[in-house]
């Protein structure tokens, strides 16, 4: 496998890599989830106008052992070597708050779904890193199943259709204070 010597601290560290992107809402991560060209990056930076970026393209998940799960920016895209051996490299981690799988669409809409869409949106997440794809020992993919498993269960798992616009940062908040996430 390719980049082994940066992935095998990560595995030791009981997580895992999405395709994700992430935004800091009041101290708590809203996941996004989505194919490329889904506009996982669009939306953060959309929404950067008012919440923080946590990660864009990859994060990494990770379970405390109160049984809260975190968010991190783990990845430096100009050493990763550095960010995945450096010892401080949870210090700036955030607990999660929602799953979201996004699609761009014409207009906003935002509604639940049910575990198993979750978790399978979770999994094809967790496959589309280059590293985890490649990954063969069957107890590694074994624990990510479960993990996922896990977090949609544990975490609302939503589904935003938005249109690339400033309005998103209009519609979070109106969404913000019907408590929906």
């Amino acid at each position: 496998m390719k980049n082994r010597f940066i992935y095998n601290p990560l595995i030791k560290s009981k997580g895992f890599y999405l395709h994700a992107s992430a935004i800091n809402i009041n101290g708590k991560a809203i996941l996004f989830l989505g194919h490329s060209g889904s506009g996982k990056s669009t939306i953060v930076k959309l929404l950067s106008t008012e919440y923080q970026i946590i990660a864009d393209d990859k994060v990494w998940m990770s379970k405390h052992s109160s049984g809260e799960w975190y968010v991190h920016s783990l990845w430096n895209e100009i050493n990763p070597i550095m960010s995945v051996t450096n010892k401080n490299r949870f210090k700036h981690r955030y607990p999660l708050n929602a799953i979201i799988r996004i699609h761009k669409a014409d207009n906003f809409v935002l509604k639940k779904i049910s575990e198993e869409k979750s978790c399978k949106d979770l999994i094809f997440s967790i496959f589309e890193i280059y590293l985890q794809r490649d990954e063969k020992r069957l107890k590694i993919r074994k624990e990510w199943f479960c993990y996922c498993s896990e977090l949609s269960r544990m975490y609302k798992g939503l589904e935003l259709f938005f249109k690339n616009n400033k309005k998103i940062v209009d519609f979070f908040k109106l969404n913000l204070k019907n408590d929906i996430f």
